[in-house]
This record gives C-alpha cells, sequence and structure tokens, in this order.
C-alpha cells in the first residue's frame, strides 16, 4: 500500500478509515459554515422584495400552488433566502440513503456479496436488474476494473457509504474502479479511493447510453478525473449528493478533475460537496508526462454535451471550478445555487467557452488572488447571466454575441463576508 498517496490527512498514524470519517466531518462542517456566513451576506446584497423558489431535486415533486415558480430572468432574490442557500446545506449533508430517497429503483432481484468471496466476478455475471448489496468491509480492486453491465445496482447494504471501500493498488498501476458498459446502472452509498485513472467511468462502447446515475458516493484520491464519461453519448445521468476530492498528498501531476463529461446529454449534477481539485503545478500528469498540464475543473461538460445542470453544489479551494463547452462546444444548460470559495489563488470560478443558450444564475463565486475570472465567457451566445454574487465583474473574453449580463452584486471583499479564513483553518488539524 506504500504506493497510495493520500491516505492520511496530517498525522501519519491516521488509518484509512479514520481518514474517511475525518475527511466526511469536516466536509460538513465547512460546507455548514459557508453557507452560513453566505446566507448573511445574501441580506447584505438584497436588492428587492422579489420572491424565490424552492429548487428541488430531480425526482421530487413541487407543491401546485404556483408558489414555487422559478424566478424570471433578472429577477433579484427576495426575502426567501432559505430557499437559495438551505438546499445544499440539507442535501449536501443530509441526503438520504439511495433506498431512502425518490430515486430508488427496486429491482427484480438482490444478492449479497463481499467483501471475502470473489466480489469482482460476482458483479460481472450478475443477470439483468439485479440489486447487489456490499457487506461492510475493504474491497481490494486488484485489476484494472469491475465491468458493470445493464440494469444492475451497485450499493452498500447498510446505507452508509463510509462503511464499504473500493481501494484500488495506487497511482503506480492503471485503474479504473467501477466501469459502466450499460444502460440503466447505479452506483450508491459507498466509497472508492487510490485509482490511478477513474473511480467511476462510463464508456458507451456500443452506442449512446442511459440512466447512469451515482449516488451519495465518496470519492476520494484518484489520479486523474474522479467521474469520467467518455464520447460515444450518454442521455439523463446523475452524480448528487456525493464527496469528491483530495486529500493532503493526493494530487500528483496537473492532469485532474472531479466529473468529466463527454458527449453528454440532459446530465444533472446537484448537492455535492467537491473539493481540492487542484493540481501540484508540475505541468505533468499521473504518469509523470510533463510539460503540457493544466488542473481542470471540477465539474467540466464539454465536446457536444447539451442540457447539463449543475446546481446547488459547494465547491471549495478548486483550482478551476465549472465549465460548459471549453472549445469544443456545449449546448443549453444551466448553472445555478453553487457555492465556490477558493482558500488559495487558482482560475476561474465559471467559465462558458464554445457555449451557446446556458443560464447563469443566483451563484455565489469568492476566488482567491488577483484572477479576474469569477465569470468569463468567450465564442459564446446567447448566454444568460444574472443574479450572480462576485468578487469580480463576468469578464467579456471576445467572440460572443447576444450575451445577456444583469444584476450581479460584485464585492472584491466578498472573502471576508463569508469567513474565508475561518472555513480554510478548518482544514488544518486542531
Amino acid at each position: 500500500m506504500q504506493d497510495i498517496p493520500g491516505f492520511v490527512f496530517r498525522r501519519a498514524d491516521f488509518e484509512f478509515d479514520n481518514m474517511m470519517a475525518r475527511t466526511q466531518r469536516h466536509s460538513g462542517v465547512i460546507v455548514c459554515l459557508a453557507l452560513f456566513f453566505t446566507f448573511c451576506l445574501f441580506f447584505t446584497f438584497r436588492s428587492g422584495p422579489g420572491a424565490a423558489s424552492e429548487s428541488r431535486p430531480a425526482g421530487e415533486s413541487a407543491p401546485s400552488n404556483g408558489a414555487n415558480k422559478q424566478p424570471e430572468l433578472g429577477e433579484a432574490p427576495g426575502a426567501d433566502l432559505p430557499r437559495l442557500l438551505g438546499k445544499p446545506l440539507d442535501y449536501a449533508l443530509n441526503c438520504p440513503p439511495y433506498k431512502n430517497s425518490s430515486l430508488y429503483t427496486e429491482r427484480q432481484f438482490s444478492m449479497v456479496i463481499g467483501p471475502e468471496k470473489d466480489w469482482v466476478r460476482e458483479i460481472e455475471e450478475a443477470k439483468p436488474s439485479t440489486e447487489i448489496l456490499l457487506r461492510d468491509g475493504t474491497y481490494n480492486l486488484a485489476r484494472h476494473a469491475v465491468l458493470v453491465a445493464d440494469k444492475l445496482t451497485i450499493r452498500s447494504l447498510s446505507g452508509d457509504r463510509s462503511s464499504v471501500s473500493i481501494v484500488g493498488r495506487g497511482y503506480s498501476v492503471p485503474g479504473e474502479g467501477l466501469m459502466l458498459l450499460g444502460n440503466d446502472i447505479t452506483i450508491a452509498d459507498l466509497t472508492i479511493t487510490a485509482m490511478r485513472d477513474h473511480a467511476i467511468s462510463i464508456k458507451p462502447l456500443e452506442g449512446a447510453r442511459r440512466g447512469s446515475r451515482i449516488y451519495n458516493v465518496h470519492l476520494v484520491d484518484i489520479g486523474t478525473q474522479h467521474v469520467k464519461l467518455n464520447t460515444g453519448g450518454s442521455a439523463n445521468g446523475l452524480v448528487a449528493c456525493s464527496s469528491v476530492g483530495y486529500g493532503e498528498g493526493g494530487v500528483i501531476g496537473d492532469y485532474n478533475g472531479a466529473i468529466d463529461l463527454h458527449q453528454a446529454k440532459d446530465w444533472i449534477v446537484r448537492d455535492n460537496y467537491l473539493y481540492g481539485i487542484r493540481g501540484d503545478g508540475t505541468g505533468c500528469n499521473v504518469k509523470r508526462d510533463c510539460g503540457k498540464y493544466t488542473s481542470g475543473p471540477a465539474v467540466l461538460a464539454w465536446r457536444q454535451s447539451s442540457g447539463t445542470r449543475v446546481t446547488r453544489n459547494v465547491i471549495f479551494d478548486s483550482y478551476r471550478n465549472i465549465a460548459f463547452g471549453l472549445g469544443s462546444s456545449h449546448e443549453g444548460g444551466v448553472i445555478s445555487y453553487n457555492l465556490i470559495v477558493q482558500a488559495r489563488p487558482g482560475d476561474a470560478g465559471i467559465e462558458l467557452q464554445n457555449a451557446s443558450g446556458a443560464l447563469v444564475e443566483y451563484n455565489t463565486v469568492v476566488l482567491s488572488g488577483a484572477y479576474p475570472g469569477a465569470i468569463e465567457y468567450r465564442d459564446s451566445r446567447n448566454l444568460h447571466i444574472h443574479t450572480n454574487y462576485l468578487t469580480s465583474a463576468p469578464l467579456d473574453r471576445g467572440g460572443n454575441s447576444s450575451i445577456t449580463v444583469q444584476r450581479n452584486n460584485v464585492d472584491p471583499l466578498l472573502a471576508g463576508k463569508i469567513g474565508i479564513k475561518e472555513i480554510w483553518d478548518l482544514q488544518s488539524d486542531e
């Protein structure tokens, strides 16, 4: 296990389970404190009495009395401020286990496995419409990946994501954790760590895939992108209620990210806590190929993706944060109600490049250092950017058309107003 980076935080005698528990505990405290201070900040910036609607996760129904109408473009948030910040707090910290969530889908068959037997073979040989329940324990993966076929659910029996850990071979050899090769697959209530390439990869090898769901997982210390959707087409995917990031020593190189989506259609990324997605500044990748890499965004949807919704996520101390397009194209989509806080200097908060028809609203972006792009856009069209709370004004990088930018609140001292020092101090041992 010596080749596995990031298995300890500050004290070398921490065991793996203690590390997982500490990460989740600090994640919760950080999110609570960040959202509390930001809640206060919204009162400072209130610019009108307009009522705001409640944003709900996919699968939850809204009241039919009309009270939960989404604000029109340009409408300022009003007195109903818990709607803006309460949901990220509630769902990031208190998402129920998958079986107790509105997303739960019962399968025709079920089986309980692991960790002492050949759990990989049992997963790969499971028949369609099977729910595979993992007993508590550590599942050491001694091969490149587990191949997951159509209509399977893989989750912990207990519903506690810290009680089941799938552990790879570290960064010295290739590893992709769970490789999703079919339609209608759910991964929930577990932890994956120490893979060189990806924790979960979705590979549409035989045409477009549909319905990949990743819910209430902890993905920590992965060499490149923690969740990777490869080209080929995948529709109606979900990443929700999960923690994704790096512990101390978990980063090698600059080719990394939390969620990287190629040719995604109508994916939802919601209610996640993403932390420490930044490289080591070497310009290398995890394989020590050097000279051309920079840290990727925590959430990236590009290469002919469309309809992506990125909402109610907390992104803490990542070098780059949310991006649509990046030179290859993204159609439509929404970036809303996200809290982005950098504790160290980095790059853009929200990036739109070769994007069209996207809506960017009600985000709070706190950058550290001199970088000016809290929200930046280039070579894009028909964007609507409104009612965001930023340390710097939205930045036009050129090549744009039909861009609407209005009612954004800009304050270079925003970091102090949401307690950035207090948030960062929680990252050190007491």
